[in-house]
């Protein structure tokens, strides 16, 4: 129960940007509330996204999944940038998405396309994200230069052709799973909002020739974003974790501002982001005589800095 001076607090118990759709979870009660905000404190809640990003992620040949081990932190000089913009920094928070891609979406430069004056690749990918750090995802896969369609804040020179295809940012919750108020597992799920569904239709119908997924196999975007295995994007294993993460260092600068593909599995990792995350996550699950309480303290314990 909260003390005599705290709070009884109760509402939305995580964040998602301006403009994103998908599941959020409601505490109705305080002891609700301060239930979820601990677990997603603590990088308890799995939470999945789906997006459409500019150009074809991993290229003709992969790699087509991988995960993203870059810190962030939030900018400064407001002078040189738009207020509340996040970027890459070697002393930011540690920040960990993983990520696969669901399909490919080509659309060439002739027809109704003629207006872009060239071709244009998309993918459309889902993500689960191990840290809850601002604007992460759409942060990190602008680092990867493939930044998501409709972004204004960090995709601003396509941003007119992309609104031709939705009128928002393409992002949303797919599937959250967490610890219920009696201790069970609970899996909440949310089909693709109708405009992102038919944003994708319409994509389609541009793609010459229908649109292949990265893995080759048949199916609609729809049955893309609904039927991959939670699994495959499943939190690896703490030994994985560490391999693909390497010592800190410096970020270079040009991948930080320039936007340049990464190419392969090994070069996702600049940061110690997953080792740390996945120590504490490993430390909580090792840990069962620990409180909820007791592990709430942990540096992203701020709601504001728990969103996509």
């Amino acid at each position: 129960m909260p003390s005599h001076n705290e709070p009884r607090q109760r509402g939305i118990c995580h964040r998602l940007d301006s403009h994103t759709s998908g599941i959020q979870i409601f505490g109705k009660s305080w002891e609700a509330f301060r239930h979820f905000t601990v677990q997603n404190s603590n990088h308890k809640m799995q939470k999945e996204y789906v997006a459409l990003v500019v150009g074809r992620v991993g290229g003709a040949d992969g790699p087509h999944s991988g995960l993203i081990d870059v810190p962030m932190k939030k900018w400064q000089d407001f002078g040189r940038r738009e207020f509340g913009s996040v970027i890459c920094a070697s002393e930011g928070m540690p920040a960990v998405t993983k990520y696969k891609v669901l399909r490919h979406l080509h659309v060439p430069a002739k027809g109704m396309t003629r207006f872009w004056g060239k071709d244009r690749w998309f993918s459309l990918v889902q993500m689960r994200i191990m840290t809850g750090r601002t604007h992460q995802i759409r942060v990190h896969m602008a680092f990867l230069g493939h930044p998501l369609v409709g972004d204004v804040k960090y995709n601003p020179k396509s941003v007119e052709e992309d609104y031709a295809i939705v009128p928002r940012i393409f992002l949303h919750c797919l599937r959250m799973e967490f610890e219920d108020m009696d201790g069970s597992t609970f899996v909440a799920s949310s089909d693709l909002a109708s405009d992102l569904q038919v944003a994708l239709n319409r994509l389609q119908r541009l793609a010459a020739g229908g649109a292949a997924p990265a893995d080759g196999g048949g199916g609609t975007l729809g049955d893309d974003c609904r039927d991959v295995p939670a699994a495959e994007l499943g939190f690896p294993g703490l030994a994985e974790l560490l391999r693909r993460t390497s010592p800190p260092g410096s970020l270079p600068a040009a991948a930080c501002r320039s936007g340049a593909a990464v190419e392969h599995d090994e070069q996702l990792s600049v940061g110690p982001g997953a080792g740390e995350v996945a120590g504490e996550v490993a430390g909580c699950e090792a840990d069962q005589g620990g409180t909820a309480d007791d592990r709430a303290g942990d540096s992203a314990g701020s709601n504001s800095d728990n969103r996509a």
